[in-house]
């Protein structure tokens, strides 16, 4: 094995020699595209979709049961009478943000992840949580009933009715197949390349679901690398970091032997706490006789795994938490949505909203909408103009606004305001965002986080965020880097309250934003 303590090189040097060697940096498995696997994934897309469409429904027949049976002595007699009832425009946006809001809580509790409907029992908690938070959105319906005929009483009415209907529907067409079905997949890479690689690799792929993606190994015992992963090596050890920065990986199995190569494990293991990536490696440094370990998890040895970021349980808080604050956020801004959206046409050619690539969490990406508040042809403009591109790289990838002849007049007003980001909530209620943290990046950013770039997305990109409320565009690189790092690794809902509390301030006196 090569030294632990060996130079790290350049990521443009790996690329270099992964280009010289006539291969992918990230080679593709050809084993992994099996016809189980998309027969797996067909089932899991069928009754997720299925599922979606049954919750929504069930909300909202649920939600018109419970007002009709509450409200029945006012009820017009007769079906034409009742099918003459008026209904308001305002019910209409109510309703249909309602169901956006019940089916983001649902997926938010998990009930669209056969990784994690592990039994019925389990599925049935989700529900029954779900349907509580849920039914704390519908608060807004009391709230903003003018006839006062959408009470409390009726609020629980539903909560009982939604539950009891969701829970009898998903058991009348349960699918016993599915739990397993296409789980979101996980980019692993292997450290190792010997029989104990090997055999990590052959579990992964046992795995139901086909969860697992081997992107391929790391080691630099070239001598000893099994024959079947020569073509799928990634490079060695003092490569790790370079590597790691590269592709989107959600985990690394360590698959070295613990004995010989101690030094190198530590190693690997403090490379990855850096990076925010969970590590998983085997506890059979000590062979038992006549004893046997009670658990076992791969290749029938317990297995050890470290957590960096916040637990999955946590963070369905978080996740739920974002849907309530962007479901009545666009209830309650959506008439300032369409003035802003009118008066963009109506001084600047050009579509209203401007969609652009940034890195999501897992290093995912993803389209990021706000106002347009600049020219079309901003683009060609930078990358046509050597020094204005070059003051822009300079400038962490902005331009002072005064200086900046790509923003229209408008433009300057809605960036100044914070107001260009609005559009970013329909983002967080597509699960692509939060309303709390670190910045949207785009791919040219990665590059000063170096290998911590994992862990700065291990969470999801927010609306708002620690660098916001520290100085937003007058903080540049390295100290934004700095600060986005702390935020996720000391990340609880209270310092999201707390930056959210601070954000208001910021928005009202045009602090940090140009």
């Amino acid at each position: 094995m090569a030294s632990a303590t060996a130079p790290l090189p350049s990521l443009d040097a790996v690329k270099l020699a992964f280009a010289e060697s006539g291969r992918p940096p990230f080679p593709k498995d050809d084993h992994a595209a099996t016809t189980s696997q998309a027969t797996a994934r067909q089932g899991f897309a069928l009754w997720t979709g299925l599922y979606r469409i049954m919750d929504t429904g069930a909300a909202l027949a649920a939600l018109v049961f419970t007002f009709v049976v509450t409200n029945l002595s006012a009820m017009p007699r007769g079906l034409a009478a009742f099918m003459a009832v008026r209904i308001t425009l305002r019910s209409v946006l109510y309703l249909t943000l309602f169901a956006v809001v019940w089916r983001g809580v649902f997926s938010a509790f998990g009930l669209y992840d056969a990784a994690r409907l592990t039994s019925g029992k389990e599925e049935a908690s989700r529900i029954l949580a779900a349907c509580s938070f849920g039914s704390l959105c519908a608060l807004v319906f009391p709230l903003s009933s003018a006839s006062g005929r959408f009470g409390l009483d009726t609020l629980g009415l539903f909560f009982l009715a939604v539950t009891g209907i969701t829970l009898a529907l998903r058991w009348l067409i349960l699918v016993p197949t599915r739990v397993g079905y296409g789980a979101p997949e996980r980019h692993v890479i292997i450290i190792g390349s010997g029989p104990r690689a090997v055999r990590c690799d052959q579990e992964l792929r046992r795995r139901a679901g086909s969860r697992y993606h081997v992107l391929g190994f790391v080691d630099s015992n070239a001598g000893e690398w099994q024959p079947e992963l020569a073509t799928r090596m990634l490079g060695g050890l003092d490569q790790l970091e370079a590597v790691l920065a590269q592709s989107a990986v959600d985990e690394v199995h360590i698959a070295l032997p613990i004995k010989s190569c101690y030094d190198q494990f530590q190693r690997v293991i403090q490379i990855c706490e850096l990076a925010g990536l969970p590590v998983s490696y085997q506890l059979d440094a000590f062979r038992h006789g006549s004893t046997a370990s009670r658990s076992g998890d791969a290749d029938g040895q317990p297995v050890v795994k470290t957590i960096v970021v916040p637990k999955e349980e946590r963070l369905i808080v978080k996740r739920a938490f974002d849907i309530v604050c962007a479901g009545v956020g666009i209830v309650l801004i959506w008439p300032v949505l369409l003035i802003i959206a009118t008066a963009i046409k109506l001084t600047s050619a050009g579509p209203v909203i401007f969609a652009q690539q940034r890195y999501g969490k897992g290093k995912r990406p993803f389209k990021m909408y706000k106002f347009r508040s600049m020219r079309v042809d901003a683009e060609a403009l930078l990358r046509n103009s050597p020094v204005l591109y070059d003051e822009y790289r300079k400038n962490g990838f902005k331009l002072p606004g005064n200086q900046d002849p790509r923003i229209t007049r408008l433009g300057r007003f809605l960036r100044r305001t914070s107001l260009d980001e609005l559009p970013q909530l329909w983002n967080v209620l597509r699960g692509q965002m939060a309303i709390v943290g670190p910045r949207p990046i785009v791919p040219g950013e990665l590059d000063n986080y170096g290998p911590a770039a994992c862990l700065l997305l291990a969470l999801k990109p927010g609306l708002t965020g620690a660098w916001v409320v520290g100085g937003r565009s007058q903080i540049g690189y390295p100290r934004r880097a700095a600060l986005e790092l702390q935020y996720v690794r000391s990340w609880n809902l209270l310092l999201d309250i707390a930056i959210l509390l601070r954000t208001v301030p910021m928005i009202i006196w045009q602090r940090g934003a140009h």
